[in-house]
């Protein structure tokens, strides 16, 4: 079996629920983040737009492709 055909097998078996909580465990990781280094609650909204929008444009291609 290779490490391809194993991360496949394991992702079939996550549910909506289980993203929903590695989604909230990044969250949680960002503002451990930011409480760790100050210096990044002080950068400009905009700049965190313009990451996230950056971000998500890969998965956003790879879901609305055709």
């Amino acid at each position: 079996m290779s490490l391809m055909n194993f991360w496949k097998e394991r992702i079939k078996r996550i549910g909506c629920f289980d993203y929903a909580l590695i989604k909230l465990s990044c969250i949680a990781f960002g503002l451990m983040l930011a409480a760790w280094i100050p210096a990044l609650t002080r950068i400009n909204g905009f700049w965190w737009l313009l990451i996230s929008i950056i971000l998500a444009i890969k998965p956003a291609s790879v879901v609305f492709k055709k």
